[in-house]
């Protein structure tokens, strides 16, 4: 998680006004942000009186029913949550963190495929969150044992953000599970192929040549790893490995002698 949502002065600000047991006034936005953090890091005491105070402060507000729901959720309230959806309904269901509340909702009663069509109905509104959506259906669909289903919205998820290791390491776990070791090398190949800097992606290769006994392919690949970061135990190791079964020991030794000042 960003250091920054740890050291919110915002946070500081409304902690040090409940110790104070002072009164400040914060704009629905502001309250929004502060329950959005004590949910994220699972604080729910703090949770709730950020909520009361924003309920007293703002109590028609939109975002702050949708944040309580938010709030309800993540303490298992699904009464309490199923009730507050329905009643704001009319007013909000063009909102984006509503249909997210929804399709969340619909995940924790056990009904998948009522989650993964708010989730493509959030995706229709806003495509600023793409990657976090479609990690959501593929999570459902693997709810639903439906892989490969899910392994397309990892897919997408990765594609809109490179970066995200969650929908990386979900892609190398559907192919997995599909027992496709052929097309999970195929799809880190083309993704080496626009991130050739990705040192997880080189090592998950590496390792799939390993298991296919592919071990020149597989030393490549952890050359390649240790290329990117030479401190890479990981590297040095599966590489080791390979050189051993090519029966290269003496390598295979100075391979991970080299760990040793890393570790």
């Amino acid at each position: 998680m960003d250091e920054d949502f740890f050291n919110n002065k915002l946070i500081e600000s409304f902690e040090q006004m409940l110790d104070n047991r002072d009164y400040k006034y914060y704009d629905p936005e502001d309250l929004c942000e502060i329950l959005e953090f004590y949910i994220e890091v699972n604080d729910s005491e703090y949770a709730k009186r950020a909520l009361d105070y924003a309920e007293k402060m703002h109590p028609d507000n939109l975002e702050i029913k949708i944040k309580k729901i938010e709030y309800l959720l993540s303490i298992s309230e699904l009464k309490r949550a199923g009730k507050l959806i329905q009643e704001i309904k009319d007013l909000a269901s063009q909102e984006i963190d509503y249909l997210l509340v929804q399709a969340r909702y619909w995940g924790l009663k056990n009904m998948p495929r009522k989650a993964i069509r708010f989730y493509e109905e959030a995706l229709d509104i806003d495509d600023e969150e793409t990657d976090f959506i479609c990690n959501c259906i593929g999570n459902e669909y693997l709810n639903l044992d439906e892989v490969h289903s899910a392994l397309i919205a990892f897919k997408r998820a990765l594609k809109f953000n490179p970066e995200n290791d969650y929908s990386f390491y979900s892609i190398i776990q559907c192919y997995e599970e599909i027992h496709d070791p052929d097309d999970c090398i195929a799809f880190l190949t083309d993704f080496i192929e626009d991130n050739p800097y990705s040192e997880v992606s080189w090592l998950q290769m590496g390792m799939l040549y390993n298991h296919k006994k592919k071990y020149d392919e597989a030393i490549n690949a952890f050359d390649y790893v240790i290329a990117i970061n030479p401190n890479s135990i990981s590297g040095h190791t599966y590489k080791a490995i390979a050189l051993e079964e090519l029966g290269q020991y003496s390598l295979a030794i100075e391979t991970l002698e080299e760990t040793l000042q890393y570790d």
